[in-house]
């Protein structure tokens, strides 16, 4: 054997021992695809395989080209930046993958049209029902035990899981349309499996899927496709400014700097520190990077990678979902810059979308994130923020331990201070939700309290919020912590006594406010220009307090009686409304009045006068 055939020998027992050796490899990328005629064109893909040493990437489609590649700090991820041009055509193709001891894998990544369907605008004519997926419905019993979950059902535990899905919210659609709403509020869905309070689904694990106790993404698909059929506007929350515990990125952060230094864990937060300008950098780091659960790391925003991930998953839902409106959960957290980024890019692909603030009901400078999105492009009409002053100064207005004018002062006072916002007509009014007490807790459980509560959030200015379950009573306070407010809906779960679906079940209290509750929300969508017009408020006085709704030939006067004795209405007063009109049919008590100089209101009660020429 001379020379030359032993070093072939040689190279080819080299190749069969490498050969013997390699491997292929899975491949997970997420997101798995992008769309056309995107505005945001340039997107980092991250892959996740058990790479053997440096991993490489290859993409052959025309169109799109790799801009970089680059590892974690602990070569865990692939990060890929490609690029997609404006002449992309629709199409599969393979991504491969190859590490440095020759294994190899490969990834279908598709490119899909862009939907052409416009986002509804949300309007102070609609009105809002908010749901906690996991407390409404059990509607699919076989996701109930789903391997792999830290948690499983309890319903005995009001932190715990209960089982309620997308496939109940999808059961229960026509209910939700036949109450009147226009718009549904389903708060996240994200897979969150954590050891604790994983049914609130804020402690993302993976941010590109469904929590599978929850569903199929192609469910949520679905639901959201049959709420657009039914005439519902859809509201999708994001969480920006958190991970949960057992994310990839949580378990292996990509860089030093992915995460806030967990100094920061459980401190109170500093809530102003991101609207005062003159903050330090120390300050504002620990406003930014408390951690306000053990489970929940928090994401640092001014790191670039983060921003940019975090930015083109919201698109990515937004793409994928066709949902309508866009919520961004406990705003407040969130740094401003990283806001103006992310309301820029929103604005750019989609330009129709309205925009919520839910904010920590603590926080003091609500209105201070309209002007960020104002800068991004939004108009005023598109950014709604959450009225939590309106809700503290409800919560105990006409309780009967407060002095009657006390409460409605109170009221009166806190939309007197409208010059703070944008536009005061697109808040979103409540009086109760997933962070707040029940509507029929903080009315001391009295019905006619209950009922001026309500009758006020479907009249006042802004858009009103209904938290699931308050137009069967449900209670709860707050303070006793959140799964004493989020509690299952009646109805939900098959051995449930009451049901409120079919409407069977309650006492004579509970069905006389679901049915106060309906007329008030089907008068309120039948004159839902009205809410769009005018407001004028009378300052309370002698334990009264009143205002108007007018609209071109619309009009509507409500008038609250705080005391507990009726009161006749002082006509002189609120001879500017009145003298205008001939007659006026109560809504509450569907009466009809044609002599404004006689009306008499029961104590602690409200009429609104639908007034006619």
């Amino acid at each position: 054997m001379n020379r030359i055939e032993k070093v072939i020998i040689t190279l080819l027992s080299i190749l069969v021992s490498v050969s013997a050796v390699a491997r292929n490899i899975d491949v997970n990328v997420q997101p798995a695809n992008w769309w056309t005629q995107m505005n945001r064109n340039i997107i980092t893909l991250t892959s996740s395989a058990e790479f053997d040493g440096k991993a490489y990437a290859t993409i052959n489609y025309p169109g799109v080209k790799i801009l970089k590649t680059y590892s974690d700090k602990n070569n865990k991820f692939l990060f890929i930046d490609i690029e997609i041009s404006e002449q992309v055509s629709a199409g599969t193709f393979p991504i491969n993958f190859r590490d440095s001891r020759g294994n190899t894998g490969s990834f279908e990544f598709s490119i899909q049209s862009r939907s052409t369907y416009i986002q509804q605008a949300l309007s102070s004519k609609d009105i809002i029902y908010q749901i906690v997926p996991d407390r409404f419905r059990n509607g699919d019993t076989k996701n109930d035990k789903i391997s792999g979950y830290f948690e499983v059902n309890d319903r005995t535990n009001p932190m715990g899981i209960h089982g309620g899905d997308i496939a109940g919210i999808t059961s229960s659609i026509d209910y939700i349309s036949n109450l009147g709403f226009t718009c549904v509020d389903i708060l996240p869905v994200f897979e969150s499996n954590l050891m604790t309070m994983s049914y609130q689904k804020n402690g993302i694990t993976d941010s590109y899927s469904i929590d599978k106790r929850l569903g199929e993404t192609s469910e949520y698909l679905n639901l959201i496709n049959l709420c657009h059929q039914k005439n519902l506007k859809v509201m999708k929350t994001m969480i920006f400014h958190q991970l949960g515990k057992y994310h990839p990125f949580s378990i292996n952060p990509p860089s030093n700097s992915f995460f806030h230094n967990s100094e920061f864990k459980y401190e109170s937060t500093h809530k102003v520190i991101s609207t005062d300008p003159y903050s330090s950098e120390y300050d504002k780091k620990i406003a930014y990077g408390t951690w306000q659960e053990l489970n929940m790391p928090v994401l640092n925003q001014s790191n670039e990678s983060v921003q940019n991930l975090l930015i083109q998953n919201c698109i990515w839902w937004l793409e994928t979902s066709q949902v309508d409106i866009l919520k961004i959960d406990e705003i407040n957290r969130n740094s401003p810059a990283f806001l103006k980024h992310l309301f820029e890019a929103v604005h750019s692909n989609f330009p129709n979308i309205s925009i919520v603030s839910d904010h920590s009901p603590s926080d003091i400078n609500i209105n201070f994130w309209q002007n960020i999105a104002i800068a991004s492009g939004f108009t005023k009409e598109q950014i709604h923020i959450t009225d939590y002053p309106i809700a503290e100064s409800l919560s105990d207005a006409f309780s009967i331990f407060n002095e009657n004018n006390q409460g409605l002062q109170a009221i009166y006072t806190t939309i007197t201070e409208d010059y703070k916002y944008q536009y005061p007509y697109g808040n979103i009014v409540m009086a109760d939700n997933h962070h707040l007490s029940r509507l029929f807790s903080d009315a001391d459980k009295e019905l006619n309290q209950a009922k001026m509560m309500l009758g006020y959030i479907l009249t006042t200015r802004g858009i009103p919020s209904v938290f699931y379950g308050t137009e069967w009573l449900l209670d709860g306070l707050i303070n006793k912590g959140k799964g004493f407010v989020r509690k299952d809906f009646p109805g939900g779960w098959s051995n449930d006594n009451k049901n409120g679906f079919t409407q069977t079940g309650f006492n004579i209290q509970e069905g006389e406010f679901y049915n106060y509750f309906l007329r008030l929300v089907n008068w309120r969508n039948k004159n839902s220009d009205l809410f769009t017009g005018d407001f004028v408020q009378f300052a309370p006085e002698d334990g009264t307090y009143a205002y108007y709704r007018k609209y071109n030939d619309k009009a509507a006067f409500i008038f609250i009686n705080n005391t507990e004795n009726p009161i006749r209405i002082n006509n002189k007063k609120y001879s500017e409304i009145l003298d205008q009109y001939k007659t006026g049919y109560d809504i509450v008590s569907e009466s009809t009045f044609d002599d404004f100089t006689n009306l008499l209101i029961g104590a602690k009660s409200i009429i609104i006068l639908h007034l006619k020429n």
